[in-house]
């Protein structure tokens, strides 16, 4: 399998192990809103689980410190869309 695709899952473990069952070698994996609570989420890393890209939305996200997770920022993409869709004055400050 090269490509998989979750939606909505909550329990990102067991949705990765069902990945990994079905042939895939190396899981990256993309959240919108990463929570990060409790510590069930450690349990990726003992996956073939590479990196976890996340927004930074969720503020909690900016305090994790592992080199594995990138947040990024929405900010840029939401003055990019505010620009475009004419609220000038707003999207400067």
């Amino acid at each position: 399998m090269r490509y998989g695709q979750l939606t909505c899952t909550v329990n990102k473990t067991e949705s990765c192990s069902q990945l990994v069952a079905a042939g895939a070698e190396e899981l990256y994996i993309c959240v919108t809103h990463g929570l990060f609570t409790g510590k069930e989420w450690h349990n990726l890393w003992s996956l073939p689980v590479k990196r976890i890209f996340c927004t930074d939305t969720i503020p909690a996200c900016a305090n994790i410190r592992d080199s594995r997770i990138t947040v990024l920022p929405v900010a840029p993409v939401l003055r990019k869309i505010l620009l475009r869709a004419g609220c000038h004055a707003e999207a400067a400050s």
